[in-house]
């Protein structure tokens, strides 16, 4: 593969998203591996231990105040403790920002070439 100084820029431009997105991600992975506390208060803990007890409790999945769909999918995580809780929401956090990315370029292609038309 011949790779050029200009070709490099042009790469580069096409996936800083993803740059920022792994950047971000691996910022925010340290901090919660890191920290001995969550950034959420009380609210982390009480849906942790609501993820946690969900398999002996059933209710607590359809627990409106719970967000059943965080807590179904968080479940898993919270079986293995506060940390890997934690990890969750990191991997949530970086799917949201994808999401965000590849959305917010799509909209910016669009109303790109609908300033040429």
């Amino acid at each position: 593969m011949n790779y050029n100084f200009t070709s490099m820029i042009k790469r580069l431009k096409d996936n800083i998203g993803l740059l920022i997105l792994i950047a971000c991600s691996g910022f925010i992975l340290a901090m919660a591996l890191l920290s001995e506390v969550s950034d959420g208060g009380a609210d982390a803990i009480v849906h942790h231990r609501m993820a946690k007890f969900a398999f002996n409790h059933r209710g607590l999945f359809f627990d409106l105040w719970g967000k059943p769909a965080f807590t179904i999918l968080s479940s898993p995580f919270a079986y293995f403790g506060f940390t890997a809780h934690k990890i969750f929401n990191v991997i949530i956090a970086a799917i949201t920002l994808l999401v965000t990315w590849k959305t917010a370029k799509l909209f910016w292609i669009l109303a790109f070439c609908k300033t040429l038309e």
